[in-house]
């Protein structure tokens, strides 16, 4: 089921690289080690894995056009990098007359090229990400192995289903790009880049997300 990793404390590396030829790094070097989960066990939980994917990517788009409606701005506003910030940057959504936030009541806040939402009642948190509009359109669920960790370990409380997927991804980043991946590598999710220095992102494969639909 898992596999062995050793992930050194990259900054002491970089400063045992800069000693003079044969030397020592004085002192201890620490190691951590941390479970990397194995893609058979990855692959006997990818139904679930997926539908875990599916559910981010439909509360990142609900909870986004629900703001839009609530800051009277069209929502396509958020996938063009930056225009937001003359907006107000933190705040609660408010009830709307016709639509219904998931989970409640939810909390916004701004940050950089995101938009984190709390929900109120359940601590739920999921994040959308924002300035992709040439790659995804107004496609706010856009996936980091980080954001997509948070999400899946602060659901636990309302959606004990997703246990499996936080057990085997065991609260470390690494195991979520792995999982990312593996669904990149399933036709699930493709990789997109928001700008040059934005590698590890991934976004929902319009035959996948049409599928779900249906």
């Amino acid at each position: 089921m898992w596999e062995g990793r050793f992930v050194p404390n990259t900054a002491l590396l970089a400063a045992a690289k800069d000693n003079a030829a044969g030397s020592q790094l004085d002192g201890v070097v620490p190691l951590c080690i941390r479970k990397v989960v194995s893609e058979t066990s990855l692959e006997d939980r990818l139904d679930l894995l997926i539908s875990v994917a599916f559910d981010y990517r439909e509360l990142a788009n609900a909870l986004m056009h629900l703001l839009a409606q609530q800051l009277n701005v069209d929502v396509s506003r958020f996938a063009a990098k930056g225009s937001w910030h003359d907006l107000d940057q933190s705040g609660q959504l408010r009830k709307q007359e016709g639509s219904a936030a998931p989970d409640g009541e939810w909390s916004y806040f701004f940050h950089g090229q995101d938009c984190a939402f709390r929900s109120l009642s359940t601590g739920r948190t999921v994040e959308a990400r924002l300035g992709f509009g040439p790659i995804c359109g107004d496609d706010f669920g856009v996936f980091d192995p980080g954001f997509f960790l948070g999400f899946i370990n602060s659901s636990l409380a309302s959606r004990y289903e997703y246990q499996p997927i936080a057990d085997l991804l065991c609260d470390w980043w690494e195991n979520a790009r792995l999982a990312l991946e593996l669904m990149e590598d399933r036709g699930v999710l493709r990789r997109v880049s928001r700008r040059v220095e934005d590698q590890l992102s991934w976004v929902m494969n319009r035959d996948a997300a049409d599928s779900r639909r249906l």
